[in-house]
Order: C-alpha cells, then sequence, then structure tokens
C-alpha cells in the first residue's frame, strides 16, 4: 500500500485490534488476521463509523509524504515490508 500510494506508513503495534488468540505480530504479517484499513486527509468520527457500519474503527498509525513506500512499526523501518498474495499459495 505504501509503495503503491507513494507514501510512508507508520503503524502503533499497542493499537492494532487482535482476536482473541492472536498476537500483534502475527496480524502484522499474516494475510489471515486482517481487518480492513482505509486512510483518510482528513480525521475520521470513529463514534460516527462505528454507529452507521456496526463496526469498530481503530486508528493504528499515520500516512506522510516520505519517505514514499517507507513502512515504519513503532518508529522502526519493516525492512521488505509486503502485502499478503493469496495467489501465490
Amino acid at each position: 500500500l505504501a509503495a503503491a500510494s507513494s507514501v510512508a506508513i507508520g503503524i502503533e503495534r499497542q493499537r492494532v485490534p487482535c482476536m482473541i488468540g492472536t498476537d500483534v505480530a502475527l496480524a502484522l504479517e499474516s494475510g489471515e488476521e486482517y481487518e480492513l484499513v482505509v486512510t483518510s486527509p482528513n480525521d475520521l468520527d470513529t463514534a460516527e463509523f462505528e454507529r452507521r457500519f456496526a463496526i469498530p474503527l481503530t486508528m493504528i498509525g499515520r500516512v506522510s509524504a516520505s519517505p514514499p513506500g517507507t513502512v515504519m512499526v513503532d518508529g522502526a523501518s519493516v525492512v521488505g515490508a509486503h502485502g499478503w498474495d493469496h495467489f501465490s499459495i
């Protein structure tokens, strides 16, 4: 997502929601333990989102302009970050 959008993405590990039995490391790396990711140029009304769609919205990080294609988790660069490809299995 970061590379395709030419942006940098910073994730705060402690904010990533996880199902019971799943740890954050697995949630960040696996293609099965996922939630939808949304971005917005403006702050989102998370209470209104949950009211309308019956799904909680959790801010887990920020998108910035540079350096493009960079993914950071807790301020540390993730080398070789890539998305999950369900078609490669």
